[in-house]
């Protein structure tokens, strides 16, 4: 689904209308009152009602890093999964969320994880070298040439690390090779 998806007036009624019954459920279990449920509406994340430090969270983003290095991949999902539900607003946990769902050639749902981590760190070229490599497993050479492109211009202003320039560029040269 896209944006423009959400923006149909019919769409968003029926979101509206979930969220109601969602909520009514809720308030029917008593769960409505829960202190940690109603700093979650106010904004806050799970890691932070629930008091984990950013360290706390490092300790978490470090075994889930070396399942990954391990090659472990369910281990490093599990990992990762819940970081990202208890710390949404972390970009890395997206960006390795979505590096071991590429690794299990999850391609779809690597691409909106490493859409999450654009969205929050949308000037970093890395999330859209990983979108274009999965959108090049499935096929999609078009699409991947522009989120290609994307990467290389952000490459090219500085963003990303020091080798994201001859990245994009070899990403873009290997599509070249296939047409």
């Amino acid at each position: 689904m896209d944006l423009e998806t959400f923006s149909r007036p019919e769409v968003a009624k029926q979101l509206e209308e979930g969220i109601q019954i969602a909520m009514q459920a809720l308030a029917e279990a008593g769960l409505d009152q829960d202190p940690s449920f109603r700093a979650v509406l106010d904004g806050q994340t799970i890691a932070q009602v629930k008091g984990l430090s950013r360290a706390d969270l490092e300790v978490l983003y470090a075994y889930g890093f070396s399942f990954i290095t391990r090659g472990d991949t369910k281990r490093a999902e599990d990992v990762f999964l819940q970081l990202c539900l208890i710390d949404p607003l972390e970009a890395k946990n997206h960006y390795c969320l979505g590096v071991v769902r590429q690794m299990k050639q999850h391609w779809d749902v690597a691409i909106d994880d490493f859409a999450r981590f654009c969205a929050l760190d949308a000037t970093n070229p890395e999330g859209y070298l990983r979108i274009g490599e999965c959108l090049t497993a499935k096929g999609d050479r078009a699409q991947a040439r522009q989120v290609f492109d994307v990467a290389l211009r952000e490459a090219l202003k500085g963003n990303g690390p020091k080798n994201a320039v001859e990245q994009a560029e070899r990403a873009l040269a290997g599509l070249g090779k296939g047409e």
